[in-house]
């Protein structure tokens, strides 16, 4: 009995490290900066993101395959966005925090196409070279 309390233990405590290693690692590329031309690149007026800005990047990740890279896209922070949303809809006293996680969410989407956008043009520039 003791035996499997503490695997039930291992395994809690390992998802919880999961957890919080994948939102640091979203929070950290949310807080790269991304200039004003790419944010026009993006189609995004201002620098200032709003959680609804992150569908109309999944948009342009949809309409621009190129701009999914190696991974195929952004579904894992997708479909957080989707969770994070629900919670907030569902549970009013999560809203704000819920909205904070959405713009986060949006900053993520728009830093990796971002990545992506500068990857493809430097791939234009070395093949305009021949």
């Amino acid at each position: 009995m003791i035996p499997v309390l503490i695997f039930f233990c291992s395994v809690a405590g390992v998802c919880q490290f999961g957890v919080h290693y994948w939102r640091a690692t979203i929070s950290a590329v949310a807080a790269q900066a991304v200039s004003d031309r790419a944010w026009a690149a993006l189609g995004i007026s201002s620098a200032e993101v709003k959680p609804r800005d992150f569908r109309a990047l999944m948009s342009l990740s949809k309409m621009a395959p190129a701009l999914r890279g190696s991974n195929g896209g952004l579904r894992a922070i997708q479909a957080y966005y989707l969770v994070i949303e629900t919670l907030g809809r569902a549970l009013p006293m999560m809203a704000g925090w819920a909205e904070r996680e959405m713009v986060t969410c949006a900053k993520f989407a728009a830093a990796r196409l971002v990545k992506r956008l500068e990857v493809n043009v430097a791939c234009t520039v070395e093949v305009q070279k021949y």
